[in-house]
């Protein structure tokens, strides 16, 4: 089974690991599709239930997706209702049946250093896959790319969100190149962990609509 729905006209973007409120707002502002919010407990920009509420307790604003680790399923499941998430992003080794017991829009990540990397790709049946670089020993978050070409053909049958690495002086082309569902960005827009830059954020935006992306 896959979830391949009719191409966007233009790539939507997350913006990741956020911890501020302010953040959050301006992202939206800016005219971001996703926000994502972190909760894996040894990212530097992970947020409890409560801090992601703050984060996001605004309106209007585009759906929230939580990331998480390898967490138990009620785990997730409480945490998404008391931070109010619309969708949820499993970034550890989750077995493919758990998806079936989550809520909202479900993406599931891979980390990709060749074609071995996505070899269970199609085991997963969520709405959308992740594509982010492997980097030994961490999770996300590293701010290395990988070779884009590996997700090409994927992205032509799957909704994905291509990450890693990504900035603004390097999205619109490997947007151009990929054609994605979405782009996630995290440090390559931030100023510190867990703390957006505004220009970063503005000059992401800007790449894309430069390029006719947006």
């Amino acid at each position: 089974m896959t979830f391949a729905p009719d191409r966007p006209h233009h790539v939507k973007v997350k913006i990741c690991g956020l911890t501020r409120r302010e953040d959050a707002e301006l992202a939206t502002r800016l005219g971001a599709d996703y926000l994502g919010l972190v909760f894996a407990p040894k990212s530097p920009r992970r947020v409890t239930a409560g801090q992601a509420a703050q984060v996001l307790d605004f309106a209007p604003r585009p759906p929230a997706i939580g990331v998480f680790v390898d967490a138990g399923v009620e785990e997730i499941i409480e945490i998404s209702r008391r931070a109010n998430l619309q969708g949820v992003q499993l970034h550890g080794d989750e077995e493919p049946d758990v998806v079936y017991d989550l809520p909202g829009f479900r993406i599931k990540a891979f980390r990709v250093r060749d074609e071995a990397s996505l070899a269970r790709v199609d085991e997963y049946h969520t709405e959308a896959i992740l594509c982010d670089t492997f980097v030994e020993g961490a999770e996300g978050g590293t701010g290395r790319t990988f070779d884009h070409g590996l997700v090409v053909d994927l992205a032509r049958r799957r909704w994905v969100f291509l990450a890693g690495g990504l900035t603004p002086d390097n999205v619109a082309e490997a947007a151009a190149r990929v054609q994605p569902y979405a782009v996630d960005v995290s440090s390559g827009v931030e100023a510190a962990p867990g703390v957006k830059d505004p220009a970063r954020l503005e000059f992401f935006f800007a790449s894309l609509r430069a390029a006719g992306l947006r």
